[in-house]
């Protein structure tokens, strides 16, 4: 029963509640910046993602995959990519369409279920580069990603090379995620994404009209009249059963782990697959009781929070909270 419940993780008295936790990271953690060195990968549907590398000369590869309107540059990314640097690793970010600092040429866009994307990208990495090993680290939207992209490829369609996975904070269950998410969050995400959506329109002359995208006010609404329809989803109801990732885990065949916490305000019980870890013995669930969203803040003196320590734990040990698996 590879359930890990972990009431050991105590965050700083302060950060006690949710929200400070997964607010205090955003604002006042300082990490270094990553010395990046740019790819674009042209998509065979004429859409590019811009990878963000950096190499240690390293026989093993770590392919980083952000959250929601994130990018290489959110906070817990370059963190991650430190701490992966320092073990060992090669990174490479993947910053999903239209996250790189510029429009994607499609109308289309990224979405928490587009593992198009993440086949071609982890193919594309497993054909032109000599890596002997690969793993993929996923937060939030990009862990959503990460467990369907898994789960459908089973262990037929991934490179041998890709040995591990990690996902952080995962919204397995798309629809209740999408209407638990307070309101403030919601908004911050929403003063991103209408900008850039009236970039398209203007660009793509679609049917959907600048006027009705200045009137939606919530993430559903969003994904109503913009996200399922344009990548082939009858509404948000059916683009968020088909592809939340809870449902996949069953399939996933190599050593995947995911990181959650019970009190994370972005989720919902439905998103904490407990009888999918017991049922899955490659598949591994480390809940904690506390660490609100992508926070798992602890202050010490190397700088690296409870959760890199804990990923690069099972991505180079196959260590689990510190403890073998």
């Amino acid at each position: 029963m590879p359930v890990i419940y972990n009431p050991k993780f105590t965050p700083p008295i302060l950060l006690r509640n949710n929200h400070l936790h997964t607010i205090y990271p955003v604002f006042f953690r300082k990490v270094k910046d990553v010395n990046y060195t740019r790819e674009r990968l042209n998509l065979k549907d004429g859409d590019f993602i811009d990878l963000d590398w950096q190499k240690n000369n390293a026989k093993k590869i770590a392919l980083l995959i952000h959250g929601f309107e994130g990018s290489t540059e959110s906070l817990y990314l370059k963190a991650i990519a430190h701490a992966m640097l320092k073990s060992g690793w090669d990174i490479v970010g993947m910053n999903l369409r239209g996250c790189s600092g510029e429009l994607n040429h499609l109308y289309r866009s990224y979405h928490s279920g587009a593992t198009e994307d993440v086949f071609e990208v982890v193919d594309y990495l497993a054909e032109h580069y000599d890596y002997k090993e690969m793993t993929i680290v996923g937060f939030s939207l990009g862990g959503n990603m990460t467990l369907k992209y898994l789960g459908e490829a089973g262990n037929k369609l991934t490179p041998e090379i890709l040995k591990s996975a990690v996902g952080v904070s995962v919204p397995c269950d798309l629809g209740s995620a999408a209407d638990k998410i307070n309101w403030i969050y919601a908004n911050r995400f929403l003063k991103s994404l209408k900008p850039k959506l009236i970039q398209k329109i203007k660009k793509h002359s679609p049917e959907l009209t600048i006027e009705e995208v200045k009137k939606i006010k919530t993430l559903r609404e969003f994904d109503d009249i913009y996200t399922a329809p344009v990548h082939g989803y009858e509404n948000a109801v059916n683009f968020y059963s088909k592809c939340s990732s809870k449902k996949f885990i069953k399939d996933i065949k190599i050593p995947t782990l995911l990181i959650s916490a019970l009190d994370d305000p972005f989720l919902t019980e439905g998103c904490f697959p407990f009888k999918q870890a017991e049922e899955n013995p490659d598949f591994y669930f480390l809940a904690t009781q506390n660490g609100g969203h992508v926070g798992f803040v602890e202050f010490n003196a190397d700088g690296e929070y409870w959760l890199e320590k804990r990923i690069v734990d099972f991505t180079s040990k196959r260590l689990i909270n510190g403890q073998d698996k």
